[in-house]
């Protein structure tokens, strides 16, 4: 089995549960019961907790308690923080990194009253989180000027049972689970949003099909668990390149509030819907627990729908925020202890964050491997059934000692069904080191777009120094290197994050493929020892036919691959020639760049401007070394400024025993490939410096 701890590259992305609690002020009618504020904010992460039985010296189990307890958390807000200020210290760096392809969950937690639904959804003229995350979304999208795609969809979970906000007509809809173990909420709609405008509609025609009711406890109680989800798809952060699609997802959850039924004096369907809420958050409660002992192995999300719909969000590829809510009155002591020490488990949880990229069109070529192989042995099974049938004629008249070779019934069935789970096992065999060689290719192609990022970000940074030295030497100012140094982008230092995950994923996915090629070969022996013996025990007609049938089914699974395959290899084609094309752009680039520099060196030659004629020999020097480098890089297949990283050297090359390289004439992994098989002579030749030197007068 391959090894599945985590990599350094890996550790670098594990986070911390991010936990807030907010106070809510005291209600009038509270205040007028005479109500004992006893929680407040001692600083920006202490929330201090006073017990309001403590030193009672009639109980005596509560003599000894201590009357105060502090609580320290990422953040505190209380009365005073305005919705504004809560959500910009939760989740408006959530938005940011959703456009940038990453997960984000931010969810209410509280008992009913304390202020949930205020803090997630608010009202028209103090919205809350989900309407400025939703605006402020759609202002990132149209700052960074990509193609992006958007859409939402809103869900309540009532009474255990899933209903659609945003199309009603629905009936109640069914939460399933992929092969993956991902779940899913099958015919939830998705609706793909525009503007702004379209969202503050769409989420307030939602929040108002929300099952809403009064209790004792809380006038306007919500009496299910709101799930807001926003996707965004972002196609190539690599300068619009369209091989790449990187996708984000932010949850929004507003959960009903655990409720007493001594409290809330409920009777009849609101008893019925206080218990169904007490059950899903005691099984979220578990779940907590679960996660914040790190030695725990099984975590149990089964327990209820809402648990499973956050199961990503807390044990999975997420950044998660939790927004405790606790009310300052004395009636509620015991609830908000409750909150409080839920909140302060989830400090330890953790998960493991990651860019969702993805790339459909890199699997195309490993179908030819599969065809080719599978025509093989198809070719071999017909050839041991016309031996058969060649052996039986001209055998029939022999002894009749040797009808004892012939297969009964009950051996036929038994070699079908040998013969049938060979063939299953190499065939599932055969996609999982389809899929894993995917990957591999995947990540070496995904390391090649990502260094020329990272290589654009050098020579622009290297062209604008030149020019800075250009202005500096006109004012007759001293060069400092160290202005010339701009801060790196966020895009450029994600890029290098996303190379240190590659080089740990890489070695993760070549154990693995070592495990499955141990597993191919175990099958490939397994079925030789099958077919071996057909030749001399299908004798019958009857038998030679079920065979002809067994791999007529074998050949219409080829033929399936074949239409898959044709339908997706001129795409792939096309877009793995959009890569070399954006190379040589770049390199067109410098060339302009250097015309421009010759052409300004030849007219300070020909005025015999001294000043002019060495300000132009240096930026020209400079521009030369530029693309110098582009060209090694290009030639050598990788980029000279990622040395550090040893992904190229061991990426993985597939034999002819394993799946074939990917890509046609226009792939950069073919291109990688037939560099390496060139001999030392010529890669040094290619290498050479294709432009004249600079020739000073003088």
């Amino acid at each position: 089995m391959p090894n599945n701890k985590p990599t350094k590259a890996e550790n670098s992305k594990v986070q911390q549960l991010t936990v807030v609690v907010r106070i809510r002020p005291l209600f009038d009618h509270e205040r007028e019961k005479g109500a004992i504020k006893i929680a407040r904010k001692a600083d920006e992460r202490m929330v201090l907790l006073q017990d309001p039985t403590a030193g009672d010296p009639v109980d005596i189990l509560r003599a000894k308690r201590a009357q105060e307890k502090k609580y320290v958390f990422d953040r505190t807000f209380d009365e005073k923080s305005s919705q504004e200020e809560v959500y910009k210290k939760t989740t408006k760096k959530l938005v940011e990194n959703v456009v940038d392809g990453y997960n984000g969950t931010v969810f209410a937690y509280g008992a009913t009253g304390s202020g949930k639904t205020h803090t997630m959804v608010g009202v028209d003229d103090d919205p809350g989180i989900m309407v400025r995350a939703l605006q402020d979304l759609f202002k990132e999208v149209d700052l960074k000027n990509k193609m992006y795609d958007v859409s939402m969809s809103y869900m309540e979970i009532y009474n255990e049972n899933i209903r659609d906000l945003l199309n009603p007509s629905t009936a109640q809809l069914e939460l399933r689970e992929d092969a993956k173990g991902n779940h899913q909420v099958a015919g939830l709609s998705e609706v793909e949003i525009c503007s702004s405008e379209e969202v503050m509609s769409l989420l307030m025609r939602g929040n108002k099909r929300r099952t809403q009711e009064s209790t004792g406890a809380n006038k306007t109680s919500s009496r299910s668990h709101a799930v807001l989800m926003v996707q965004v798809k972002k196609r190539s952060p690599a300068h619009n390149h369209q091989q790449t699609m990187r996708t984000g997802r932010l949850y929004m959850v507003d959960l009903a509030g655990s409720e007493r039924a001594a409290q809330t004096q409920n009777t009849g369907k609101r008893l019925l819907e206080g218990a169904h809420i007490n059950k899903s958050l005691l099984a979220l409660g578990n779940c907590i627990n679960a996660l914040a002992e790190r030695n725990t192995r099984y975590v149990n999300f089964r327990d209820s729908k809402l648990t499973r719909i956050l199961k990503e969000p807390l044990a999975g590829n997420c950044r998660t925020v939790m927004v405790g809510h606790i009310s300052p009155s004395h009636y509620h002591f015991e609830e908000s202890r409750n909150t409080l020490a839920y909140a302060d488990r989830a400090k330890n949880i953790t998960t493991k964050l990651r860019s969702n990229v993805s790339d459909v069109s890199y699997h195309v070529a490993q179908y030819q491997t599969i065809i080719s192989e599978l025509r093989q042995e198809i070719e071999t099974l017909h050839h041991k059934i016309r031996n058969s049938k060649n052996s039986h004629n001209s055998n029939e008249k022999t002894d009749e000692s040797k009808d004892e070779k012939k297969l009964t019934d009950v051996e036929m069935k038994q070699v079908k069904k040998q013969l049938i789970g060979s063939f299953n096992s190499q065939m599932d065999v055969r996609r999982r080191m389809m899929e894993i060689d995917n990957h591999l290719l995947a990540q070496s192609i995904e390391f090649d777009k990502l260094g020329m990022i990272i290589s654009e970000w050098e020579t622009e940074k290297a062209v604008s120094a030149l020019e800075s030295n250009k202005e500096d030497d006109s004012n007759g100012a001293d060069i400092d290197k160290d202005d010339l140094k701009n801060e790196m982008p966020e895009h450029v230092f994600h890029a290098w994050e996303e190379l240190q995950f590659l080089k740990g994923q890489n070695e993760r996915y070549l154990e693995m493929r070592q495990d499955c090629e141990n597993d191919y070969q175990s099958c490939k022996n397994k079925t030789l020892s099958v077919t071996e013996s057909l030749s001399e025990k299908a004798s019958s007609r009857e038998q030679r036919e079920l065979l002809h049938l067994l791999t007529r089914v074998y050949e219409l699974e080829i033929e399936k691959l074949e239409m898959q395959s044709a339908q997706l290899s001129r795409e792939h084609e096309l877009r793995c020639r959009d890569l070399m094309i954006l190379r040589y752009d770049r390199q067109r680039q410098l060339c302009d760049e250097i015309i421009t520099k010759q052409r300004i060196l030849i007219d300070a030659l020909a005025t015999g401007e001294k000043s002019k004629n060495v300000n132009a020999r240096r930026e020209l020097n400079e521009l030369y070394r530029i693309y110098q480098q582009e060209i090694n890089d290009l030639n050598n297949g990788r980029h000279s400024d990622l040395g550090q990283f040893s992904l190229y050297d061991s990426l993985y090359r597939p034999t002819s025993s394993g799946l074939r390289p990917l890509g046609s004439s226009g792939s950069m992994l073919e291109l990688h490939q037939l560099e390496s098989s060139k001999s030392p002579d010529s890669r040094t030749s290619r290498g050479q410096n294709p432009l004249p030197p600079i020739v000073s007068q003088g």
